[in-house]
């Protein structure tokens, strides 16, 4: 089984239990800092800008620049566990999850 991993920026959205598609873009809930109603809408979605597909037995290698250069909608199984998937540096220090 596939895990999906949602990203805004480099934070990972997790456990997001709504998204809005709006303008072909992916909105989510951060559970650290809810939306809130300003009295005609609801303000605070976070854009999704990866989402990446994290395999259910990962090898958990060491990430690399084909982990880093990879598709911000691709699959991922280093020991980042999607964090550095797609974020597009060849000089890093892999990040775990």
């Amino acid at each position: 089984m596939t895990n999906y991993r949602f990203f805004a920026g480099n934070v990972q959205i997790a456990k997001v239990g709504r998204f809005v598609e709006n303008s072909n873009k992916l909105f989510g809930i951060d559970p650290a800092n809810p939306p809130v109603w300003n009295g005609t809408q609801h303000v605070g979605y976070v854009e999704i800008t990866r989402v990446i597909k994290y395999k259910s037995n990962p090898s958990k290698h060491e990430c690399n620049a084909k982990c880093r250069n990879g598709s911000v909608r691709g699959v991922c199984e280093c020991k980042c566990g999607g964090k550095n998937h797609g974020v597009g540096s060849t000089s890093f220090v892999c990040d775990a999850a």
